[in-house]
């Protein structure tokens, strides 16, 4: 099932699948989450922005708005 980045819960891991954003896409690249890359939900803000995410050893702070864009398959 494929959801939104945002949708996660807090320590939940997920396979990167798309990003639909072609500006955020490639920012993301820049710091090396690419399709595939497993991606853990780090810590929310109290009302869901700003939302950190992690890969690895790098840890990425983003937007609601931009996590929205952001389609990942949680893992179970």
């Amino acid at each position: 099932m494929i959801i939104p980045l945002s949708d996660l819960l807090k320590g939940q891991k997920a396979i990167l699948k798309t990003i639909d954003s072609e500006a955020l896409e490639i920012r993301m690249l820049e710091f090396g989450f690419v399709e595939g890359a497993v991606l853990t939900l780090v810590e929310k803000a109290p009302f869901g922005d700003p939302i950190i995410i992690e890969n690895a050893d790098t840890k990425l702070i983003l937007r609601k708005t931009d996590t929205n864009s952001i389609q990942v398959e949680p893992i179970i």
